[in-house]
C-alpha cells in the first residue's frame, strides 16, 4: 500500500500474503519516486525469493505495476498491492 501525507512525505508498505515474513513495515520517503522505487524493488525481491524456494511457480506470479499517476491523494483508503 502507499499513500501521500502532505507536508510529510510518502508512505509505502509491501505485504506478502504467501509469507508475511517477507512483508515490510510502513516506511516514509521524502519523494514519491523514492517510495515507488522501493516498493518495486522489494516486490521483485519477494518474487525471486518465492520462486527460488519453489513456493510458487514462476508462471503463477504476477508483478504488480505501481502506477502512482492514477493515485488519488484524497482517497481515504491506501492502495493495496498484495503479492
Amino acid at each position: 500500500e502507499h499513500y501521500a501525507d502532505p507536508g510529510v512525505g510518502y508512505y509505502v508498505q509491501v505485504e506478502c500474503e504467501v509469507d508475511p515474513s517477507l512483508s515490510t513495515p510502513l516506511r516514509l520517503f521524502a519523494t514519491e519516486e523514492d517510495a515507488m522505487n522501493f516498493a518495486r524493488q522489494h516486490t521483485m525481491q519477494i518474487q525471486r525469493d518465492l520462486m527460488s524456494r519453489g513456493d510458487i511457480p514462476a508462471k503463477a506470479i504476477d508483478i504488480i505495476t505501481l502506477d502512482s499517476a492514477n493515485y488519488q491523494s484524497d482517497d481515504p483508503d491506501p492502495l493495496s498491492f498484495p503479492i
